[in-house]
């Protein structure tokens, strides 16, 4: 019985493993740097939501000295206002990561931008939060 217990508990983790791994990625380029991004869930939701970026320059190199920033936006339609949220991701092994929480359901801009050397330069791309 002990037996099939741990046989049920081990398939079930190994069956989550896929929804954990099944979130939103998209690749842009940003001048010179390659931009790798995630986010833990897909379709992002209404509330916080873990975004993860990986910059990498021309030749394919790790950039982890630059400073980043993941904003959301939404524009103005009538009756309501624009929407902008920011947050500035830490590096951890490796890659940046910040909390960005949408404020509500619909269309929003998402910029990944990154500064480096007195540079910046910008990844733009849109997602539906849910």
């Amino acid at each position: 019985m002990e037996k099939w217990l741990y046989i049920g508990i081990a398939s079930m983790i190994f069956m989550a493993g896929p929804a954990f791994a099944g979130g939103y990625a998209v690749q842009k380029n940003a001048g010179d740097y390659a931009v790798d991004i995630r986010m833990d869930r897909n379709p992002p939701v209404v509330g916080a939501n873990q975004v993860e970026v990986a910059v990498k320059d021309k030749s394919g190199k790790d950039v982890t000295d630059a400073k980043v920033q993941v904003i959301a936006s939404m524009p103005a339609m009538p009756g309501m206002p624009s929407m902008e949220n920011k947050a500035d991701a830490k590096i951890e092994n490796g890659k940046y990561k910040a909390k960005i929480d949408l404020s509500m359901g619909g269309s929003w801009n998402m910029s990944i931008r990154i500064t480096q050397g007195g540079k910046t330069t910008t990844a733009k791309f849109t997602v539906d939060a849910r």
